[in-house]
């Protein structure tokens, strides 16, 4: 932020002081000190106090414009930031971007997708994950179209890595992307390991 201009004081002794000061002892500049002139350096030091205080602000305005255009710029994309640059309120930017980017269809987007990343496998059986896993894909794959195969595969591989569970499913997952049926066996396939390291007897 711009520092604050240091403003000359206006008052009449001020004034007075100031001129005497000027006048360095001569006593001709001394005589010239009257009330007059003390009131045309008052008014003077109140012109350039008003100046000092409008420059200020100007400059104060053209800050917050620039820092608030850098933290648009480092907070949404550029056609986003586009659409905003010109904006230095930041509640004016959000509403523009919410009247341009914001609808209906793609908050439930959002939502569905959010929902989309939280499954996580951790123990319970795991068939009922995979229908539960396969519920939330067809609520977000209903909006956005189908995914790929590849796409598919991920979102399940992300939601099941964390668990010890699948140390001997994912080290063997064979993935085909020509197979039309590759993710009922890797459905398949995670619910037989999973099962598998359920019977495994438990280390001491």
């Amino acid at each position: 932020m711009p520092p604050a201009p240091i403003y000359e004081d206006p008052s009449h002794a001020s004034v007075s002081a100031l001129l005497f000061e000027e006048a360095g002892g001569n006593k001709e500049m001394e005589n010239n000190v009257t009330e007059d002139a003390i009131k045309a350096r008052s008014i003077e030091t109140l012109a350039s106090n008003l100046a000092l205080r409008e420059s200020h602000a100007d400059d104060e305005e053209k800050w917050a414009r620039a820092n608030a255009s850098f933290y648009l710029r480092s907070t949404v994309g550029p056609e986003a930031c586009s659409l905003v640059c010109h904006i230095s309120n930041v509640r004016e930017a959000y509403l523009e971007l919410k009247k341009v980017c914001w609808s209906p269809s793609h908050h439930a987007i959002f939502r569905r997708f959010k929902k989309l990343d939280n499954p996580r496998y951790k123990k319970g059986d795991p068939q009922t994950f995979v229908l539960r896993f396969q519920k939330i894909l067809q609520d977000y794959t209903a909006f956005i179209g189908k995914m790929i195969l590849l796409q598919e595969l991920c979102r399940f591989r992300r939601a099941v890595i964390g668990s010890p569970r699948c140390r001997v499913f994912i080290p063997s997952l064979r993935v085909n992307e020509e197979d039309p049926d590759l993710m009922d066996q890797v459905y398949r396939d995670f619910v037989t390991a999973v099962r598998l390291f359920q019977t495994l007897p438990k280390s001491r």
